[in-house]
């Protein structure tokens, strides 16, 4: 049994956390999510949701009966008992429907009436920033940064503080709001994260229930690429979102109705984007992308596909992107079989893009140490 303790508030270091003790087989820890105390107001105190949402992969791994001690929103109960635990147990051995109990209600939270997204940068997160403008169903009024378990290492909390920093020179641009959740979710859940990002991300925003009334959550595959990777939480993103709202917080998946290639193009004649995009790996949005990394190689082919890579000056160093575009588009061939470089293939073939023949050597190359890797990785598991 997995038993999530009664919400409450602990104020430190600025910070107002939302903090639940968790106790499992007789051990336990305090889980919490936090922001800047001028936003306590926003946290959805009382209620079991976030919890529930973070604690569900583990819990569904295990077996391990949930018992909420804060009422847990009934709509949400449902949705994930009936629809994401059904499902998501009929796809191979990893996960397991388990109980879900402890008092429900069908009240939603105050909130403000807000509409909000991530922000990271990359293309998926400002695709949504440009299709939810002023004219459209849902206009943004804020940009949020979770620190969900994405900023790893020792130096994690900085580069979730830098995040932060870029999202709000980002969001004053735009006239945009802010809002940031800290965890302890890297400390507290050793968890794979891509496993289970996508739980995380949307506990983060249901800890937000008394600010929004719709989360966007950016999809980064198209729905034509709909699977159960269970390794990959960001594959069945259709699912877990639909199943995630609440009485009072309406989720949706951003996005989803086009491919990877397509947000690129329409972010190519939108000029903010040829500031602010930013897809590599390394570091955060408001800086030049490393170039190199597996998806800086792939964006970057891609712009150049559909050129339009030059209008990213002020982001990627062009000149050495083409100085080194064999082995970059080397390293797009060696991927093939990954829908998101399949598309930047058939894109280049669509356009008549030429590929170097240098570029099949690179490929044999990074096929090589791709095999490697994944040796040396089967030997240390």
């Amino acid at each position: 049994m997995l038993n999530i303790g009664k919400a409450r508030i602990e104020r430190v270091y600025g910070q107002s956390r939302l903090c639940a003790d968790v106790t499992l087989n007789g051990h336990g820890t305090t889980l919490w999510l936090g922001v800047p105390a001028a936003q306590e107001a926003y946290l959805s105190v009382g209620r079991a949701d976030p919890f529930v949402m973070a604690l569900l992969p583990a819990a569904m791994r295990g077996g391990h009966t949930l018992v909420c001690e804060d009422p847990m929103s009934q709509r949400l109960r449902h949705q994930l008992r009936d629809d994401l635990m059904s499902a998501l147990s009929s796809v191979g051995t990893v996960y397991r429907p388990v109980p879900v109990r402890g008092p429900l209600t069908e009240s939603p939270c105050p909130s403000r009436g807000a509409v909000g997204t991530g922000f990271s940068g990359g293309a998926d997160s400002l695709y949504t920033v440009y299709r939810h403008g002023a004219d459209s169903e849902y206009p943004l009024t804020h940009l949020a940064v979770f620190n969900s378990g994405v900023f790893e290492g020792e130096s994690y909390r900085e580069n979730f503080r830098r995040a932060c920093g870029a999202a709000e020179q980002f969001a004053r641009e735009r006239g945009l709001e802010t809002v940031f959740v800290d965890t302890n979710f890297y400390e507290a859940l050793p968890e794979r994260f891509l496993d289970v990002y996508s739980f995380r991300n949307l506990a983060c925003a249901l800890a937000l229930q008394g600010l929004f009334a719709v989360y966007l959550l950016s999809s980064g595959h198209d729905i034509a690429n709909f699977h159960f990777d269970l390794h990959n939480s960001a594959s069945y993103d259709p699912l877990t979102v639909s199943c995630a709202s609440t009485e009072g917080l309406t989720f949706y998946l951003s996005g989803m109705e086009v491919k990877r290639w397509q947000k690129l193009e329409a972010l190519s004649d939108w000029e903010p984007s040829w500031k602010w995009l930013h897809p590599c790996i390394y570091g955060g949005a408001g800086g030049l992308n490393c170039g190199h990394c597996k998806k800086c190689a792939r964006d970057a082919t891609t712009l150049y596909a559909l050129g339009t890579l030059d209008r990213y000056a002020a982001v990627f160093d062009t000149a050495e992107y083409r100085k080194h575009m064999a082995a970059r588009m080397g390293f797009v061939l060696a991927n093939r079989g990954n829908h998101l470089y399949d598309e930047t293939l058939a894109l280049m073939t669509a356009r008549d893009v030429p590929i170097p023949p240098a570029a099949y050597v690179y490929e044999k190359q990074f096929r090589r140490a791709m095999e490697e890797l994944s040796t040396s990785q089967r030997k240390d598991g």
